[in-house]
């Protein structure tokens, strides 16, 4: 577990367990709950769950008051589901021709920063949210009714075409609009 939270100091893992008693320690409480568990999480980082700081605090014989903790674990997972379900790594999930535009046009500059920097874990992990993203528009073609299927057709197939080719990608969207079957199908002038 690493902290990635805004502004926090990248904690290297062996130290983990001793940061989180620390600043329980260093804030003078008496128990845990959750008033503390989010003073915590908000020193040390967002990414660290209620329950894993609860974990820690237990281990050291810190006194935990459980439904609190329970209660606040939820809450913090409710959140990064919605987040998640809004946005995949940062980028938005799209669900208009428009968001996808923008969604590839973010995906290809993340693309050209990965090989730049050479990081072969950040342009297997932007693939991977690609992919994500791909797989949502064609699970909305079939089950979302209330969005219109070509569309998200169109979008996944956008995406597909990134995938394969995102060195040109950014051109063959803007031939692909410009075309009469394009502009039929969407009713474009």
């Amino acid at each position: 577990m690493k902290a990635k939270g805004k502004g926090s100091p990248r904690i290297p893992p062996a130290s983990i367990d001793e940061a989180i008693v620390s600043t329980w320690r260093g804030m003078g409480f008496t128990s845990v709950g959750k008033k503390e568990l989010l003073a915590i999480q908000q020193a040390l980082g967002e990414e660290f769950s209620p329950a894993s700081i609860a974990r820690q605090l237990a281990a050291a014989d810190i006194e935990l008051r459980h439904p609190e903790i329970i209660e606040c674990d939820a809450e913090w997972r409710e959140r990064r589901i919605a987040n998640r379900n809004r946005t995949i790594g940062g980028v938005m999930r799209p669900r208009t021709l428009n968001d996808a535009e923008k969604a590839i046009s973010t995906f290809e500059a993340l693309r050209l920063s990965a090989i730049e920097e050479q990081d072969e874990m950040k342009l297997r992990d932007l693939r991977e949210l690609a992919i994500e993203a791909r797989r949502d528009a064609l699970n909305r073609v079939s089950q979302d009714s209330s969005q219109p299927g070509d569309e998200q057709a169109e979008i996944a197939e956008w995406l597909r075409v990134w995938l394969e080719t995102p060195e040109i990608c950014a051109r063959w969207i803007e031939l692909r609009k410009a075309s009469a079957a394009f502009k039929n199908k969407f009713a474009v002038d």
